[in-house]
């Protein structure tokens, strides 16, 4: 049996190490390629994964108000109507010093009213109340207070408002995300 010239087994190893660095530059290319599509994917889910938090964190809080809203007086008893007009809900711990459930000045969901707005920290703790949010403040809790139109005397419509302070700031007509609760309170038999 023949074997070939030494040279030209010289040549087909220089070009199988050829191919083989082709093949390499390709293979990191592509890698290099899928790597950033990951990258970009990962930063993506992380900042969808906090909105998800944020925004489940905000209906909590909205809850929390509604259910404070709701747990006023409005009903009848033997002596007549009975509406809670004075309790205050700014403060973390209510007072008697507000409007209870009299009906609140327009705009209200929409720009920071006194005794109609409170701020809440990162965690969704009470961190004050006002025109202004304080330092502590990452989200904006409002609520309005409306009479039902079909039922003005003995229906209200109460909403809850929260949403990032942040987006707060936002011009209105702008997109926003924030987490809204509403439902009607009825005079009931007290």
């Amino acid at each position: 049996m023949k074997h070939p010239p030494s040279g030209a087994v010289r040549t087909i190893a220089v070009c199988e190490r050829g191919v083989s660095l082709i093949e390499a530059v390709v293979a990191s290319g592509v890698v290099i390629t899928m790597t950033a599509g990951l990258a970009h994917l990962l930063v993506w889910t992380r900042s969808a994964a906090w909105t998800t938090g944020a925004s489940s964190a905000a209906v909590v809080m909205a809850v929390g108000k509604m259910e404070q809203l709701r747990s006023l007086p409005w009903g009848v008893d033997l002596t007549g109507l009975v509406s809670d007009t004075t309790t205050d809900l700014t403060p973390d711990t209510p007072t008697a010093a507000g409007t209870g459930l009299d009906p609140s000045p327009a705009g209200v969901l929409t720009e920071n009213t006194l005794r109609f707005v409170d701020f809440l920290d990162a965690r969704g703790r009470w961190c004050g109340t006002g025109v202004r949010p304080p330092p502590c403040a990452a989200f904006v809790r409002r609520w309005a207070i409306e009479p039902y139109p079909p039922d003005p005397a003995e229906t209200l419509v109460l909403t809850v408002v929260v949403q990032a302070v942040a987006d707060a700031s936002r011009p209105p007509g702008t997109t926003v995300r924030q987490a809204r609760v509403q439902t009607l309170k009825t005079r009931v038999l007290q």
